[in-house]
């Protein structure tokens, strides 16, 4: 597939050229069992493990093609869900140049936390150049199930905290998991190599204005069977 490289461990490849960008380290972080170890392994080796195994910290070398004869060095790091290793949590804030908040769809407190590690991270980074993309995970969680509503959701993350993006995957059916990478990998290329992306800085702006921001304590989630259904088949309330 496109963007994935043959092995998982960094071989520079023969003839081809990484321009000026340095090795780009994105940390993946959340609350347990959120699925960070299943999005990395999805990426890195099209694998997916239903069961949950606690991720102390584990650390991935891989080669990204930018295009024909440019590649990015990318070093992920699946950093613990506990609070056992704030020094580990810390390193990984200080050194990483994007940031993975991963969130589940089914558990409201997972996206609190991601609150909490967005103003942590921001605190520790202070004025370094920090992308933060928040990851709406599970998003094959039937509708009943879940407890925080995507759109909401959506809304609070690129308005209220104004992070880089906002998307949903579900490791366990490989969707956006590429896409997630990419874009990451991509911006900071381009960063890297003086170029500019001012076709998605418009679009973001425009979704800003459009928007207004909604609180985090205001996210409240429905099933259908309890409101009434729209076109969209979307049952979102804010109170």
């Amino acid at each position: 597939m496109k963007g994935r490289s043959s092995s998982t461990k960094m071989t520079r490849t023969d003839g081809s050229s990484t321009g000026k960008s340095k090795p780009l380290r994105i940390a993946v972080m959340g609350a347990a069992a959120v699925g960070k170890t299943c999005i990395v392994n999805r990426f890195m080796n099209d694998t997916f493990i239903e069961k949950h195994e606690a991720t102390v910290e584990d650390f991935h070398q891989k080669q990204y093609k930018i295009s024909k004869n440019d590649v990015q060095m990318m070093e992920i790091v699946d950093t613990t869900g506990s609070y056992q290793f704030p020094a580990m949590m810390r390193l990984s804030m200080t050194i990483s140049h994007a940031f993975i908040l991963v969130f589940s769809l089914d558990d409201r407190k997972s996206f609190e936390e991601v609150n909490r590690l967005r103003q942590e991270i921001l605190e520790e980074r202070r004025n370094k150049p920090t992308y933060i993309v928040i990851v709406a995970n599970k998003s094959d969680v039937p509708e009943s199930e879940r407890e925080v509503c995507s759109i909401t959701a959506d809304i609070i993350a690129t308005v209220e905290w104004g992070c880089d993006v906002y998307i949903e995957t579900t490791a366990k059916h490989d969707v956006n998991i590429t896409a997630l990478f990419s874009d990451i990998t991509k911006k900071h290329y381009l960063r890297e190599n003086d170029q500019s992306d001012s076709t998605d800085s418009h679009r973001t702006d425009a979704r800003g204005e459009r928007r207004k921001s909604v609180p985090l304590t205001f996210i409240n989630y429905k099933s259908n069977a309890n409101l009434r259904k729209s076109k969209a088949n979307t049952s979102c309330t804010i109170s």
